[in-house]
C-alpha cells in the first residue's frame, strides 16, 4: 500500500540506466543526505511511497493505471506526463527531480482520486444545500488548494450538469431498489411555493422494510397550472407509474391535507384509503377555540406584549437582567403565527414562563415610558392563560407524538380522536373561557373522520397495532364489525399466495400457519378410513417413528422410504387459518403504550404469517403529511434569495439528494 509520508525537502533520484522497464519514467528512489534508499520507491506524481523487491514493479504500474490513468506503455500516454521522465534534471542539473517540482503536475480530471475528489464536493453542495456558485467563492477555492494542490476544481456548470444528476440517478436506482421490495406504500404529499413565486408539490414514499419504516421524498415538481383536483392527480398518477408503485393492481393510500382539491384529486386517481393529516384536522380544530372572542382577545393582549419586547431594544436589555435577577430561563418572548395553533400555545406558555420578569420590566421608568399602549394582564386573566393551556397541553403532546416518523402513527388516530372527545368533556369546574373552548374544538373534531370507508381504515388500523388492539372505545358489535373486515381482506389478501398441499410430520409439528408447502404429488389410491374435500385437496400427515414390528414394504413404503401416512385429513381454508389466528390473537398481552408495535410484529411474524402481511399494509400509512412539510424548510434554504431562479429541475434533484442520500 501507498505510504504518503514523503516531505518537501526530500529528493528523489532517477533509477540506474540499467532499470529498462518504462514504469521507471514516474518512480525514483528517495535519497537524504546523499544517501539512496532502494528498498523504496516514490511516485513523481503523488509521491505515494511503495516497498520495493529487486525486479518487481507490478504494484507500480498497477498504482499508475488505478490513481493516474497511465499506462506505462501508451507511447500517447507518455508523452503527457513527459514532464516526469528520468531524463528530466532539475535546476541543480543533478538528475534528481525535488518534489516541489513534481508538486506542479494537475491530477488526471478522470483519475480516481479527481473523480473521489469531485463527488465529494457533489455531496456537499446537495446534503449541505450549498449554492453551486461555492466552487466560484476565494475560501472555497483556497481551502481545496491547501487540501490538494494537485487538484484542478471544476466550473459550477460542470457540477450543476454533470456531477448532481449523476448522484441523482445513483441514489434514485437505490430508492427504486428499495421501492420494488417493498410489499406495500403509502404517499404522503403538500404543496409549497418559492421564494420566485413558483409553484411545487411534493410526493413522499413509506414503506415497512425488515420492520422498520422508511421515508423517501420521491418527487419535487413545478406546477404552471392551476391548483385544480384534475391536474393533481395527473401529477400523483404520474408518479405512481414512474416509481411504480402499484401493488396488486391497488394505487398506494394518500396522506394530505383536507383542502377539496386534493380530497377530489385523491378519488380522481383511486388513491385508497385517502387520510387526512391528523397534524392539520387539529390545527384547523384548535384554531376554532381560539378563535372563541374572550380567548381571541386574551391572545391579543399577550401577542402586543410580546411585540413590544421584539421591538424594543431597551426592553430586551432590562428584562435580561430581570430573569438573571429572578433566576428565570433567558428566553426570548414568542410572536405567534395566527395560522398555526401551537405557535399561540407556545406563546401563552413563554410568557406564562416569564410573567414575572414581564412585570418587573413594564414598571421600570425607562421602559413604561415607551410602553404607554402595553398593559400587563390581571390576575383573571392570568388565571384564564393558565387554564386553557392545561387544556392545550395534551392536543399539543399528541401533535408531537403524531409527527413522528420512525414509528406507525396511523393507528393512533381513531383512539386519540376519542381520547381527545372525553377530554374535551365540559366540567362543571370549568370557568366560562374553557368552557367556550372546549365545546368549539370537540363539537369540529367529532364531525372530523367521518367518512365510512375511511373510519373504518382507522378502526382495522388500531386493531392491528397491539397496543390498540382491545378497542376499549368500541362496543362488542362494532368490534366484530372490525374483524370480521380484517378477516375478509387477509383472506383476499392471500388468495395468490395459497398452496392446496400441506405435510406435516407427527415429530415436528408447526402450526398450520407455519406448514411447508410442497409441489402436487401425483393422486394416490384412498386408502380406508381416508376423506378427502370436495376440491379433492388433502393434507398428508407424515410421522418418522418407526413401525411396531417389522412388515414386508409395500409400494408406498418404497416411495416414501421410512416416512409412512399414519392419517389423511381435509386443509384448513385460508380463511380458517385467519380466523385461527385473529383468535390467537384477541388473548395476547397488551402492548405498553410507549413501545414500538413493529418490534412487536418482527418477533411474531412466523406466529401470524397472514396477520403479519396485513399489518405491514395498514401500518405503513403515516398519520401526517409532515414528510412533505418539512420538504418546505429545506426547500427554503435550496430556493433561497441568492438563487431564487434556480431551475426547477435542479430543485427537484438537489431537494431529492438533501432527502434521500446516505452519507457515511
Amino acid at each position: 500500500m501507498a505510504d504518503n509520508t514523503a516531505t518537501n525537502g526530500q529528493a528523489i533520484v532517477n533509477p540506474p540506466a540499467s532499470f529498462r522497464s518504462a514504469v521507471w519514467k514516474y518512480y525514483g528512489f528517495p535519497t537524504k543526505d546523499g544517501t539512496t534508499d532502494k528498498s523504496k520507491t516514490i511516485c513523481k506524481i503523488c509521491f505515494a511511497t511503495f516497498k520495493y523487491c529487486a525486479g518487481s514493479t507490478s504494484s507500480m504500474s498497477a498504482h499508475l493505471k488505478s490513481q493516474h490513468s497511465i499506462d506505462e506503455k501508451s507511447e500517447v500516454l507518455q508523452s503527457k506526463t513527459a514532464k516526469t521522465s528520468p531524463g528530466t534534471k532539475n535546476s541543480t542539473g543533478t538528475g534528481q527531480s525535488k518534489i516541489q517540482d513534481v508538486m506542479k503536475n494537475k491530477l488526471p480530471r478522470s483519475g480516481n482520486r479527481a473523480t473521489a475528489i469531485t463527488k465529494s464536493i457533489g455531496v456537499f453542495i446537495a446534503k449541505d444545500m450549498r449554492p453551486y456558485s461555492v466552487v466560484e467563492n476565494k475560501g472555497f477555492q483556497h481551502m481545496i488548494n491547501v487540501l490538494e494542490p494537485r487538484y484542478d476544481l471544476p466550473s459550477r456548470v460542470h457540477f450543476s450538469e454533470k456531477v448532481i444528476p449523476k448522484l441523482y440517478e445513483e441514489v434514485k436506482a437505490e430508492v427504486e431498489s428499495d421501492l420494488k421490495s417493498a410489499e406495500f406504500v403509502a404517499l404522503t404529499s403538500d404543496g409549497w411555493t418559492s421564494r420566485s413565486t413558483e409553484s411545487y408539490i411534493t410526493v413522499t414514499a413509506h414503506f415497512i422494510q425488515e420492520w422498520n419504516i422508511k421515508n423517501y421524498v420521491l418527487q419535487t415538481r413545478r406546477m404552471d397550472v392551476s391548483h385544480t383536483s384534475e391536474n393533481l392527480s395527473n401529477i400523483l398518477t404520474s408518479a405512481i407509474s414512474e416509481w411504480n408503485l402499484q401493488r396488486y393492481e391497488q394505487n398506494p393510500s394518500l396522506t394530505s391535507d383536507n383542502a377539496s382539491n386534493i380530497v377530489n384529486a385523491a378519488k380522481q386517481a383511486e388513491l385508497s384509503p385517502h387520510v387526512g393529516c391528523v397534524a392539520h384536522t387539529i390545527n384547523l380544530a384548535t384554531q376554532k377555540g381560539l378563535k372563541v372572542s374572550q380567548m381571541d382577545r386574551l391572545l391579543g393582549r399577550i401577542r402586543r406584549i410580546a411585540s413590544f419586547f421584539h421591538r424594543s431594544t431597551t426592553a430586551m436589555a432590562v428584562l435580561k437582567s430581570k430573569q438573571a435577577l429572578l433566576e428565570l430561563p433567558q428566553h426570548k418572548l414568542i410572536n405567534d403565527v395566527p395560522t398555526r395553533w401551537n405557535s399561540s400555545y407556545d406563546m401563552v406558555q413563554r410568557f406564562l414562563e416569564q410573567q414575572a420578569a414581564i412585570e418587573a420590566v413594564l414598571l421600570t421608568k425607562d421602559v413604561k415610558k415607551n410602553a404607554k399602549d402595553v398593559h400587563f394582564l390581571s390576575e383573571n386573566d392570568i388565571s384564564a392563560a393558565e387554564s386553557v393551556i392545561n387544556v392545550l397541553g395534551p392536543i399539543k403532546t399528541i401533535t408531537t407524538i403524531l409527527c413522528d416518523e420512525k414509528t406507525p402513527t396511523v393507528s393512533m388516530i381513531h383512539p386519540l380522536k376519542e381520547m381527545l372527545i372525553q377530554q374535551l368533556k365540559v366540567s362543571d369546574d370549568d370557568i366560562m373561557l374553557v368552557k367556550e373552548v372546549k365545546t368549539a374544538i370537540a363539537k369540529d373534531l367529532d364531525a372530523r373522520y367521518t367518512d365510512l370507508d375511511t373510519l373504518q381504515f382507522l378502526k382495522e388500523s388500531s386493531c392491528l397495532d397491539p397496543r390498540f388492539r382491545s378497542m376499549p372505545y368500541l362496543d362488542e358489535t362494532e368490534k366484530l364489525d372490525v374483524y370480521t373486515a380484517l378477516t375478509l381482506k387477509a383472506v383476499s389478501l392471500n388468495e395468490q399466495q395459497q398452496n392446496s398441499v400441506q405435510v406435516k410430520t407427527e415429530a415436528d409439528q408447526p402450526s398450520a400457519q407455519g406448514q411447508p408447502q410442497l409441489p402436487n404429488l401425483p393422486s394416490l389410491p384412498t386408502l380406508e378410513g381416508e376423506h378427502s374435500n370436495s376440491s379433492g385437496d388433502t393434507t398428508v400427515v407424515l410421522t418418522s417413528d418407526p413401525p411396531p414390528e417389522k412388515k414386508r414394504k409395500s409400494a408406498l413404503d418404497d416411495l416414501f422410504g421410512d416416512v409412512f401416512i399414519t392419517k389423511v385429513h381435509p386443509g384448513k381454508s385460508v380463511f380458517q387459518l385467519v380466523e385461527s389466528e385473529l383468535a390467537n390473537y384477541k388473548v395476547e398481552e397488551t402492548m405498553p403504550l410507549n413501545s414500538n408495535p413493529l418490534l412487536w410484529w418482527e418477533a411474531n411474524e412466523l406466529k401470524y404469517p397472514i396477520l403479519s402481511k396485513l399489518a405491514k399494509k395498514y401500518l405503513c400509512v403515516p398519520a401526517t403529511s409532515v414528510a412533505s412539510e418539512r420538504v418546505f424548510s429545506s426547500a427554503g434554504d435550496i430556493v433561497s434569495a441568492q438563487r431564487s431562479c434556480l431551475h426547477s429541475d435542479h430543485v427537484d434533484k438537489l431537494l431529492f439528494l438533501q432527502k434521500n442520500m446516505r452519507v457515511h
